[in-house]
């Protein structure tokens, strides 16, 4: 399954040539992503006040096609192409909804944290020091999160 959402572009996200700055797609991924983590029922900030978890980007790979201009409407589409213990692998592709031409795709892999726990044998290392202490250590995605995102698995 695809999980859909949809934007208008505002000036705040536009550069001073009138087109989307290339950053903001990074960001629309994010709100993306966490869109479908609340149409599953997941409460990110729940989670993370309650339960001491969450998820980090660790690595993203960003692709532009075509720009998009103020006020055009986007679509991003986003699937699951791979998850792991504590890594999840996001594809999205951002479409001109107007047109549906393609305008960017992003791959992104986020990391489960949380408390020190063992990871098993799935090892990640995190080069920032502020995410080294025992608050931030890779941590098993919960199993109801996982049986909830498999819906989105390519």
């Amino acid at each position: 399954m695809i999980h859909i959402t949809k934007n208008r572009i505002y000036y705040s996200d536009t550069d001073a040539g009138g087109v989307v700055y290339y950053a903001n797609f990074l960001k629309y991924a994010e709100h993306a992503r966490a869109d479908l983590f609340r149409g599953i029922g997941v409460e990110l900030r729940k989670l993370q006040m309650c339960d001491h978890y969450g998820f980090i980007v660790k690595k993203s790979a960003l692709e532009i096609f075509s720009p998009l201009f103020l006020d055009d409407l986007m679509r991003i589409e986003t699937t699951i192409s791979k998850m792991g213990n504590i890594k999840i692998f996001f594809n999205h592709k951002i479409f001109n909804d107007t047109t549906n031409a393609i305008v960017a795709s992003i791959e992104a892999m986020i990391v489960g944290i949380g408390e020190n726990e063992e990871s098993g044998d799935e090892q990640v290392v995190l080069s920032n020091p502020v995410l080294t202490s025992d608050n931030f250590m890779p941590k098993h995605i919960p199993k109801n999160i996982v049986e909830k995102l498999k819906t989105y698995c390519e």
